[in-house]
């Protein structure tokens, strides 16, 4: 039958555990208060586990269920000697704040962070939390720490910031799903060996920095907002997307597709780097704030260009570049 304790502390220290019956041909949800593993073998098969209070490993080895796995309070791990072992499940925080204390690093197959509108799930100081396919953050951001995203990420949080910063670095095409609230002031790195980032949705986050290292970025014609953008290798492509920079844009190696449309830049525009490139992609660029620089590898060409902003302010070319406009120049 199912095993439900929520009170005390369940403790595994000898012998194997399975949430099965003993011929093996049912199995059973497990759902406890506390949780503390000390060594042995816990094996969740295919089924429901809930875990109502603190879960801690010491030793021993936890194999979770290829079903759901529910944390709802502290995730602590910090012994080299325990292992936690995904088993293609999905593990989901769903309680308020929590704190996810890991030995250095963890890695999940689908992970789901849930719970309360403002809770904090608070990863230690150091650690990494490692994603291999579904990442879905929808109540409960992410704090310190650092979350690296191999797979597909689903945000569509209402409420919740995620500071802590999130990395993208899966060898294969990853689709990135957001709502136009959610938040990752911590920043994101795109860092992929292989394979293209698909954003599927409009893109927003207006703090910290948007940085693409290696890899490709593809806005699949959906418009893209960010603050801060950094460009040192790999391929950014928009297509027909509207692009709107609103601080820093920044390319020092890489290629950088601009729109067919308009991209919007509201603050310093750099490509001193002869190894990267800017392609016009016969669209039309707007620098749209007050006082801004424009500082290029000796020259740079853009197709349409106009100059917006207010009426004091002033686009500064930096001394000895030319910008080149191909087709209309508005000013």
């Amino acid at each position: 039958a199912n095993f439900s304790n929520n009170t005390g502390v369940f403790s595994l220290t000898k012998g194997d555990l399975f949430a099965r019956n003993s011929a093996g041909t049912n199995n059973y949800n497990f759902t406890v208060n506390n949780y503390a593993q000390t060594g042995s073998f816990f094996g969740g098969l295919s089924t429901t586990i809930d875990f109502n209070g603190t879960f801690t490993i010491n030793d021993g080895t936890f194999n979770a269920t290829t079903g759901t796995t529910y944390f709802a309070n502290a995730w602590t791990h910090t012994s080299g000697s325990g292992s936690f072992v995904h088993n293609n499940g999905s593990v989901e925080f769903d309680g308020a704040n929590q704190i996810i204390d890991s030995a250095g690093s963890e890695t999940f197959y689908n992970l789901r962070s849930n719970g309360t509108a403002n809770g904090i799930k608070t990863i230690s100081a150091g650690d990494t939390i490692v994603v291999l396919n579904t990442l879905t953050l929808t109540e409960g951001g992410f704090a310190t720490g650092n979350l690296e995203a191999r797979g597909n990420i689903n945000a569509t949080v209402t409420a919740d910031a995620f500071s802590s910063p999130l990395r993208i670095n899966g060898t294969v095409d990853q689709n990135f799903t957001m709502s136009a609230t959610s938040t990752f002031s911590g920043g994101i790195t795109v860092d992929k060996n292989s394979g293209a980032l698909n954003l599927l949705t409009s893109f927003t986050n207006n703090t910290n920095t948007f940085t693409l290292s290696k890899g490709s970025v593809n806005t699949q014609n959906n418009a893209f907002t960010v603050s801060t953008f950094v460009q040192n290798g790999g391929t950014f492509t928009s297509g027909s997307s509207a692009l709107d920079f609103n601080s820093a844009f920044t390319i020092t190696d890489g290629t950088f597709n601009a729109s067919s449309a308009t991209t919007l830049y509201a603050s310093s525009w750099t490509h001193t780097s002869g190894s990267g490139s800017f392609v016009h992609n016969n669209g039309s660029v707007e620098f749209d704030a007050g006082n801004q620089t424009i500082d290029s590898a000796g020259s740079e060409t853009f197709y349409n260009l106009r100059s917006n902003g207010n009426t004091s302010g002033v686009k500064t070319i930096s001394a000895g570049d030319t910008i080149v406009v191909l087709n209309t120049l508005t000013l």
